[in-house]
């Protein structure tokens, strides 16, 4: 199975980004789509997810999210494997062998790992829930309650839609201001920079950001709702040890 490894060579973490290859989905979801509600069979799904679980994460069901573009963060424990939590973008746990799934396919998926207080977070990274303040909020939720410091904090940042690709006509109108510097020509929005600088903003170090740069829009081996939105969803998930 394609994916990318994030974390090697750190300690207490497994963290990945998959591919749509290696799973049992039809087009236009082929195959292996981690998204429920997109179009797909839920039993091919469901059978995508066990395969991720049983591959990668010791046969251990993810939590994922009903994505709603919006900057709601819940904590989760073990009681919640296996459960999508509804209406929301992110998900922290300080709770090993609970794996975190963002689904994407062109947004981002950020990752927010503090090794020292054993905190993990994993969030959906659209320009409306980044807007929101979504990345702020879940170091802010980590600081205040578990201890973390974001200059201690490690973030990744996944394969999503780059500025090569990333037209964005009405940015004037939708984006905040702060926003804006990060619309190049052609109206083109580098989202992958404008993370980077809200992860800065939030404190985190540049040195400690490992940013993918992989347009999900051109590499066929990801799926993209720009390309063709009948797709499935990519997924991101990230696990404590």
């Amino acid at each position: 199975m394609n994916r990318i490894e994030y974390f090697k060579d750190i300690d207490g973490v497994r963290a990945y980004t998959f591919t749509r290859h290696g799973g049992v989905s039809h087009p236009p979801f082929d195959t292996l789509n981690l998204g429920l509600g997109v179009g797909d069979d839920d039993r091919a799904v469901f059978e995508n997810r066990r395969i991720v679980a049983k591959d990668f994460f010791d046969g251990r069901a993810p939590v994922s999210c009903r994505q709603v573009h919006g900057d709601l963060i819940r904590v989760v424990d073990q009681g919640d494997r296996g459960m999508e939590m509804e209406g929301c973008d992110g998900l922290i746990t300080v709770t090993p062998a609970v794996p975190l799934m963002i689904l994407h396919a062109d947004c981002l998926a950020v990752i927010l790992y503090d090794s020292r207080s054993k905190v993990l977070a994993n969030l959906h990274c659209g320009w409306r829930s980044s807007a929101l303040g979504i990345i702020d909020k879940a170091v802010g939720l980590m600081a205040d309650l578990f201890g973390s410091r974001p200059q201690e904090m490690m973030g990744v940042i996944s394969p999503g839609i780059g500025p090569c690709c990333y037209q964005f006509r009405h940015w004037r109108e939708l984006l905040p201001e702060s926003f804006h510097s990060y619309v190049l020509k052609g109206e083109r929005l580098d989202l992958w920079g404008a993370t980077e600088g809200l992860l800065e903003r939030a404190g985190i170090r540049r040195r400690n950001l490992r940013v993918s740069r992989r347009c999900s829009f051109c590499d066929p081996t990801f799926f993209s709702y720009r390309r063709r939105p009948e797709t499935g969803r990519n997924g991101t998930v990230a696990m404590l040890l």
